[in-house]
């Protein structure tokens, strides 16, 4: 038993020493050996968090029992050091870039952040990324205006929503890091500022309270291991003993606390400096939400866009936080405090590493212990990253489908389909639409622009476009200011010029202008004048929302002449990039039915082409449907392959589908307007791979066709015979059709045969496709063709299948039978027996057919009198059996009635028969008009020079007084007017009795240079005429805005009319740019009075602020024009600005930067605020206030 006790306390005393010596070793080798060296690495927990950190509370928390010394040492060197200290560190050739993209939050001209895969990349370079800012008001928030008058959110850039653009700030300063930012300030941060998405989206932000409690943790931690250190030293010396030299155990020397403590303490300050440096290397500035706006703050991301080797994704993010922050790189250094935290860091480490060594290894494995807590509450502090809720693309849902997933949307299920339409997708979110379609406006047609009236309701579609367009703005096209009194920056401007939606809205703009160049070259074809400034077009815009509403909109489409003489449209781009985005994104993406692009490339098996019709009829008018398609294939037969069929409309929501016999659905484009559901059509179509984007652009160009041609009599142009037909086809080709083809092409928006596919189907619709005696004139131009006899007979088929369709080819029996009889007379005078007996044959036919038609019989009559020529009369008796009373058509063909008609349809050839007749040209109708007369007002030039080479009266005056060459300047036929000006007999100056126009007045009136200038060859031209209402040419000419004119005639530029109004008035009026510029340089270079008032006090600058006419009052105010010059109601041209329903924006922006008198009040004693306020239009309002409050902190 004694053995035993003996024994075991023998074996216990072993295993106490073996534990100790154990303890020894592990001290020795372990503990005081690795503690301190944790210290020095943790490279990239550091950088991530240093990059983070935003106040002092960060880095309070960094530097309590810290990681990664060595990395804080070199990133504050590499941040705030000289290039001398860089070297020390290997970094002396580094930029400044890559600092701070390692380690600063900021982003600045050369470093950025981007969205890559569910996080926050930091990259080089410029990413295109935007960042705007939605505002809507709060429920009964009375100090806010929706953009343009309309309950619409605002779409704004940040800092514009901060300082300018937003009247009432949607976001103010709370404080800064640094000095508070001024507006120089703000303008200076502005410039390079790139969204901080790590900020404000990257890191999910905790309370106050968490930050507050990790850095106490820290600082007890700390605190508590320097305390347990001291107990071991001083208070239990004998129970934390140490290996001492020799092997025997004693307690810590107590140089070693002393040199834990101050290295702790050199440690935790060093680092604390060096991450307050690193921290203040970059200013954070906070703004907090305005309480009376809802606020949210966009980013969008287009997708697809490579940075290096790495292509990135699309992101819409959103933050709705109260509080955002703004990291900006600070300019300052300090290198003072920069050698204090080096030097404190590596001398607090030294000492601290000496000091643990001498330490008990409990204090070692506390300071680990301490080390490895705060490394998991710095982690833990940054681990929730992105939130997902405000990440708006992985939160589509598809209406009306209960999905299990939402990755069953098309957008996430292949994100490559909406690269390029980031912008569109957020404009429809943003305002709670999930689909946008196009369709023409049938009323649709250049106009003066008007208020559309929207039933009380807001235009949605508006607000769609004007949104999408601010977009296109802030994104690189040019357009108006953002809210600043200067226009955009380059610098400030963030350019996206890779979009594909950009480069097609550009193509298409081009062949939009080009176009309307081409068309108004055909101007006397044109029912009315040519579109102005002021005019525009306009579509239907239909559009799904969230609920499953269907509502259309008439949207105005605006436009306008450039600097140049040639058409432009002002803003173009953002409008038409507006309405392709949203409407290919909605066709892509949002098929109600499959969900499968039309022809994008997506994992589906179902993929297929697009259709395009042509021309489309109801299936029971199956014979008319035949003939159209019939004309038309003649027109477009061997370029394309025309395929026909019978198609359901099918609506699926916003979408018209069509299914064809086969079953299959497809969007047909090119259906100007969409008949009701289940309504089949047999449809004319063929099959194109096209895209998606290019189809939208080709239809929203028949949109603008179609509108241009909507009151067009004809669109003019020579019809000929097409080259390279097939000999077995007759085929038709026009001069006006082919040069807008060419110009299609040239623009890239689409091919050739595109643009006949698009031109065709507008004109069919339209009924425009050239006329019969179009189709005559091309055939008889060369009647020496193989199988000319096939052709004609062709032809003839072709019109007498039109007298039975007016409607198809746009033209009346009287009209088609007339080009019949051309045809025929034509034909019978030929020397071929062929061709001539096809004539002859034809006109006996025909006079068979419609035999109680006059015109036939005139035509059959000059074939009589051709077959009775020849000598043969192999004819006359079939003729004759046809019932023609000889003398009746013989009295008929020469009565001055029947010339004047003959002129009016253009029926040359009988008058040109008639020639060798006793013809009397000079007769008169019931309006006192001569044939003569007729020719000059429908610009016939060819059937003119035959009447007047046939000595036809010059000076004959109708009822109205008005003489063949009035007509001739009306119309602009110079070569007519020039003709008749040249004898110099006729009275160049007789005034009509209507308007007392002369034949200038007229030329001048409708901006007829060509014309104007001819009459102002003869000398007894009187440039000086008035009207009844007291214009002389000039006034007529500035009130067109006829520049050409206005430089050809030499008057006063001071004459005014009887309402004292001068040619600046009336040019100001009109709003045109170009002539009012022409006009002031000859005023000040004059030393005239640009202020001059009419009868109602007005002055230009008063009516062009009335107008709107941005431009024009820039014009005037460069010139000195007295903005506070008031009329007989004491109004302003700053009070007249207001006079629109909505207000013109702009024009006060003008008048206030010009330091307006704000204090003036009309004769009703109203100041411009009270105007304002009277008429509803609190934004204006407040744009005086912010007016006058601004030059009060200047005074």
């Amino acid at each position: 038993m004694q053995r035993r006790v003996i024994f075991t306390l023998f074996v216990i005393n072993c295993r106490v020493v073996q534990g100790q010596l154990e303890w020894n070793d592990f001290t020795n080798n372990f503990a005081t050996d690795l503690a301190p060296l944790i210290t020095l690495f943790g490279e990239q927990v550091t950088k991530q968090f240093l990059s983070e950190s935003l106040t002092i509370w960060d880095n309070i928390i960094f530097a309590m029992a810290p990681l990664g010394l060595l990395t804080a040492v070199v990133s504050v060197i590499r941040v705030c050091g000289s290039a001398s200290l860089r070297a020390f560190i290997g970094r002396a050739q580094e930029g400044p870039g890559v600092a701070e993209i390692e380690l600063l939050s900021c982003t600045s001209e050369t470093t950025a952040e981007i969205y890559n895969e569910g996080g926050i990349a930091r990259v080089f370079g410029e990413p295109q990324i935007l960042e705007v800012v939605v505002v809507k008001p709060k429920a009964n928030s009375n100090n806010f205006e929706y953009d343009g008058g309309n309950d619409g959110p605002r779409i704004t850039m940040l800092w514009d929503a901060i300082f300018q653009g937003v009247e009432k700030a949607a976001y103010h300063q709370t404080s800064s890091s640094g000095v508070p930012l001024n507006i120089d300030e703000i303008e200076r941060v502005s410039r390079y500022h790139r969204p901080n998405l790590s900020l404000n989206a990257g890191i999910v932000r905790l309370p106050k309270s968490v930050t507050y409690l990790a850095a106490a943790i820290g600082i007890a931690l700390q605190s508590g291991v320097l305390v347990f250190a001291a107990l071991t030293v001083y208070v239990y010396p004998d129970s934390f003993v140490t290996a001492g030299f020799g092997g025997e155990d004693r307690p810590a020397e107590t140089y070693t606390f002393a040199l834990t403590l101050v290295g702790t303490v050199f440690v935790t300050f060093g680092l604390f400096l060096c991450a307050f440096l690193i921290e203040q290397s970059s200013t954070e500035v906070r703004f907090r939400r305005n309480n009376t706006v809802e606020g949210k703050i966009y980013w969008i991301q287009p997708g697809g866009q490579k940075i290096g080797d790495q292509v990135f994704g699309s992101y819409i993010g959103s933050f709705s936080g109260p509080e955002y922050i703004v990291s900006t790189k600070s300019p300052h250094r300090n290198e003072n405090f920069l050698w204090i935290a080096v030097t404190c860091s590596m001398l607090g480490f030294v000492a601290q590493f000496v000091g643990l060594r001498g330490m008990h290894a409990s204090v070692t494995l506390a300071q680990i212990g301490a080390t490895l807590v705060m490394a998991i509450i710095r982690a833990m502090l940054r681990t929730k990253r992105l939130d997902k809720s405000g990440d708006v693309i992985s939160s589509l849902a598809v209406p009306g489908l209960d999905l299990d997933s939402p990755n069953q949307h098309p957008l996430i299920k292949d994100p490559k389909l909406l690269h390029g339409h980031e912008l569109d997708l957020f404009t429809m979110q943003v305002h709670g639409i999930t689909g946008v379609f196009v369709s023409a406006d049938p009323e649709s047609h250049f106009q003066r622009a008007m208020q559309i009236e929207t039933g009380g309701k807001r235009n949605v579609g508006k607000l769609l476009l004007d949104a999408r367009s601010r977009l296109a703005e802030y994104t690189g096209l040019p357009g108006v200011s953002r809210g600043r009194k200067k226009t955009l920056d380059p610098l400030e401007t963030f350019f996206w010029d890779d979009l594909k939606v950009r480069d097609t809205a550009h193509k298409l703009q081009s062949a939009i202008e080009a176009t309307f160049d081409i068309i108004s070259k055909t101007r006397p074809l044109i029912t009315g004048s040519l579109p102005r400034e002021e005019d525009d077009w306009s579509f239907n815009l239909t559009t799904t929302d969230e609920q499953g509403g269907v509502n259309t909109w008439k949207v105005n489409f605006q436009h306008g002449k450039g600097a140049s003489t040639a058409y432009k449209v002002p803003r173009g781009p953002q409008q038409l990039e507006s309405v392709l985005g949203l409407w290919a994104l909605t066709l892509t993406g949002f098929d109600a039915e499959q969900y499968h692009a039309f022809s994008f490339s997506l994992r589906s098996s179902r993929t297929r082409d697009s259709l395009r019709a042509v021309y489309a009829t109801e299936v029971d008018g199956q014979e008319e449907g035949k003939f159209a398609q019939a004309l038309l294939s003649r027109w477009v037969k061997g370029r394309f392959n025309l395929q026909h069929e019978e198609m359901t409309r099918k609506n699926r929501g916003y979408l018209s589908k069509w299914s064809g016999r086969q079953g299959a659905e497809h969007h047909v484009f090119g259906m100007p307007v969409s008949p009701a559901d289940g309504h089949t059509l047999r449809v004319s179509f063929v099959h194109t791979d096209n895209s998606v984007l290019q189809m939208c652009s080709q239809d929203i160009f028949m949109l603008f066709l179609r509108s241009l041609l909507q009151t067009a009599r004809g669109i003019g142009g020579k019809t000929t015979i097409r080259k390279g037909a097939n000999e077995d086809d007759l085929g038709f080709e026009n001069s006006t059709v082919e040069e807008i083809a060419e110009s299609f092409e040239k623009a890239q928006l689409g091919s050739k045969e595109d643009a006949y596919l698009c031109i065709f189907t507008v004109l069919m619709d339209l009924r425009l496709i050239p006329g019969p005696s179009d189709i005559v004139s091309a055939v008889l131009d060369d009647l020496s063709v193989q199988d000319i006899h096939r052709r004609l007979s062709e032809v003839e088929d072709l019109l007498l299948s039109a007298i039975k369709y007016p409607g198809i080819i746009g033209a009346q029996e009287e009209a088609t039978l007339t080009a019949l009889g051309e045809l025929y007379i034509a034909s019978a005078k030929e020397l071929n027996s062929d061709i001539s007996r096809f004539g002859f044959e034809g006109l006996i036919k025909t006079l068979g057919l419609y035999g109680s038609s006059r015109i036939i019989h005139q035509y059959a009559w000059i074939g009589l009198q051709i077959d009775i020529q020849t000598g043969t009369s192999v004819y006359k008796g079939r003729i004759m059996k046809t019932g023609l009373n000889i003398k009746a058509l013989h009295e008929l063909m020469s009565s001055p009635q029947n010339i004047i008609k003959m002129t009016k349809s253009n029926s040359y050839r009988l008058l040109k028969y008639l020639e060798q007749t006793t013809l009397d040209i000079n007769g008169q109708d019931e309006l006192g008009m001569t044939a003569l007369s007729w020719a000059a007002r429908t610009g016939n030039y060819k059937v003119a020079k035959w009447l007047l080479n046939n000595n036809a009266m010059t000076e004959i005056q109708d009822v109205d007084m008005r003489t063949p060459l009035s007509y001739a300047a009306e119309s602009g036929l110079h070569k007519i007017v020039k003709a008749l000006v040249e004898p110099k007999t006729l009275n160049i100056n007789a005034p009509s009795v209507k308007g007392q126009k002369t034949a200038l007045m007229f030329a001048a009136e409708n901006g007829h240079a060509l014309s104007v200038r001819h009459l102002l060859q003869n000398v007894e031209v009187d440039v000086r005429a008035v009207d009844k209402d007291g214009n002389n040419a000039l006034l007529l000419a500035a009130a067109g805005g006829h520049v050409g004119v206005i430089g050809q005639l030499k008057l006063d530029y001071a004459t005014a009319n009887k309402q004292l109004r001068t040619a600046l008035h009336l040019a100001s009026v009109g709003g045109f740019e170009r002539a009012v510029d022409k006009l002031l340089i000859g005023i000040v270079g004059s030393g005239g009075n640009i202020d001059a008032a009419d009868d109602d006090g007005h002055t230009a600058l008063h009516l062009a602020a009335k107008g709107g006419h941005e431009k024009v009052v820039r014009l005037l105010l460069i010139q000195g024009a007295g903005c506070n010059i008031k009329n007989h109601n004491g109004q302003t041209a700053l009070f007249l600005s207001l006079q629109s329903g909505s207000g013109y924006e702009r024009v006060v922006r003008l008048l206030l930067s010009n330091n307006c008198d704000l204090s003036l009040r009309t004769n009703e004693g109203k100041t411009i605020i009270e105007e304002a306020e009277e008429k509803g239009l609190l934004r204006l309002r407040d744009m005086v206030l912010d007016e006058q409050n601004k030059r009060r902190l200047a005074m």
